[in-house]
């Protein structure tokens, strides 16, 4: 896993600033492996620790004009990530105050914000590419992303071979990456399955 060392980390960011997705992935396989688990605790939920993690990166994506202009990169990726946790929790607040008065109204409006139509349309079009698979293909990497499966537990699964599984599970990842990119949304591709 490559490392961020501080000699380097300066033009990384220069790199990322003009939109170098691979250098992105550096970042992210940097950070993501520490903020993971931060988020794990915090929100003692699988799903929205992962939300807050693809919320961080994208908000330093839609922002990476800036990078080159940080001094403290550990400081600026926390305090990204200490402002999800935060807005996170505000709106957490939030729901559960507006839940008392929710049953007899409709439901209030959603701050929808860029990021968000971003996130949502790269999750549609993930959706998209994986209802295109063939069947097969469809269920093993159904198994191996939704259930979680390893690929000697799907071929037993499944009866078939181990690189049998793990071939369709790299098709599959290889048909979805090719639609985030024909969208100009191949930074979801990181976000949402690393830089595999």
């Amino acid at each position: 896993m490559p490392e961020i060392h501080p000699y380097n980390f300066k033009e990384l960011l220069w790199e990322i600033a003009e939109g170098n997705e691979n250098s992105f992935a550096v970042l992210y396989r940097h950070y993501a492996r520490t903020l993971l688990p931060f988020f794990r605790k915090f929100t003692r939920d699988e799903s929205s620790a992962s939300d807050m993690l693809q919320n961080t990166f994208l908000s330093i994506w839609l922002d990476r004009a800036k990078l080159p202009d940080i001094d403290n990169l550990d400081a600026f990726v926390y305090k990204v990530a200490a402002n999800r946790a935060y807005t996170w929790m505000a709106k957490l607040r939030s729901v559960e105050r507006l839940d008392a008065i929710a049953a007899s109204r409709a439901a209030p409006a959603q701050d929808i914000t860029y990021q968000d139509v971003l996130f949502r349309e790269a999750q549609k079009l993930v959706q998209e590419a994986v209802d295109e698979m063939p069947a097969k293909r469809k269920q093993i990497f159904q198994l191996y992303k939704e259930k979680g499966l390893k690929y000697n537990e799907i071929a037993m699964q499944l009866n078939i071979s181990a690189s049998t599984a793990r071939n369709a599970v790299a098709a599959a990842l290889d048909s979805i990456r090719a639609k985030l990119v024909e969208s100009g949304l191949y930074i979801f591709f990181i976000l949402f399955f690393g830089s595999r």
